[in-house]
């Protein structure tokens, strides 16, 4: 009997801690999800791409904290789903306007923006009296003063460049590939400048001519820019 007595104090006990509030919740999967998923999408404030991520974490953010609501307390993580869709939100606004600012002021003064795919290489070249020409929207940019980005084809040379080939993707110089006339352009730095070789996307600005010395030998530019200004790629646009 004195067992039997001894047993029901725990036995009550038991059953307030269970119904108590020291009751277990446990923290909701897609909310720590979201956690982790904000965390690694400030680094689209560094590389811009990462910024998918960030609208990722919103989307994953709002879901959680749908099924939060919805489950009526059973889930703990509120706190954590709503850091994470206010700092995704701040993070992907922070990004996207870093880029655009960079984008607006990034070319120097006195120089039009040029896309080498769109407004040169595309344009590909024309035929005259059997001949290949430069298409007449890219001759028209002969001494103009221009910006635009690409790649530098690798020399054995990496400091104190005077003279690169500017090419318009990394396919063409970084893997070996031979690039045709229109995806790359010959860059001869003025004055006393020279460049490094940078394996990334550049930004260079100068003025366009067109070789008119032009031979059609291996890796020989029929466009060329006598270069005023080299430096890495502030956007990828």
């Amino acid at each position: 009997m004195s067992q039997v007595l001894e047993m029901a104090p725990q036995s009550r006990a038991y059953e307030s801690y269970e119904g108590g509030e020291f009751s277990y919740r446990p923290v909701l999967g897609l909310a720590i999800v979201s956690v982790i998923l904000t965390l690694l999408s400030l680094v689209g404030l560094l590389f811009w791409p990462f910024l998918a991520i960030a609208m990722l974490s919103i989307a994953v953010s709002g879901v959680a904290l749908i099924q939060l609501y919805r489950s009526a307390g059973e889930y703990r993580g509120l706190g954590a789903a709503w850091f994470s869709l206010v700092l995704s939100a701040v993070t992907l606004a922070a990004g996207i306007g870093m880029q655009v600012y960079l984008y607006r002021t990034e070319v120097p003064p006195g120089y039009e923006r040029i896309s080498f795919a769109a407004d040169i290489s595309r344009k590909g070249f024309i035929v005259e009296k059997g001949q290949g020409a430069p298409h007449p929207d890219v001759a028209a940019l002969d001494g103009k003063k221009i910006f635009l980005k690409g790649f530098v084809y690798p020399e054995k040379q990496t400091e104190g460049i005077k003279n690169l080939l500017l090419c318009r993707d990394s396919g063409d110089c970084c893997f070996g590939g031979k690039p045709k006339p229109e995806d790359m352009i010959g860059v001869m730095m003025t004055g006393d400048k020279t460049v490094t070789f940078d394996p990334n996307r550049v930004s260079v600005a100068g003025t366009f001519r067109l070789n008119r010395d032009y031979r059609g030998g291996d890796r020989e530019p029929i466009y060329l820019i006598e270069g005023e200004f080299y430096s890495p790629a502030q956007t990828d646009f």
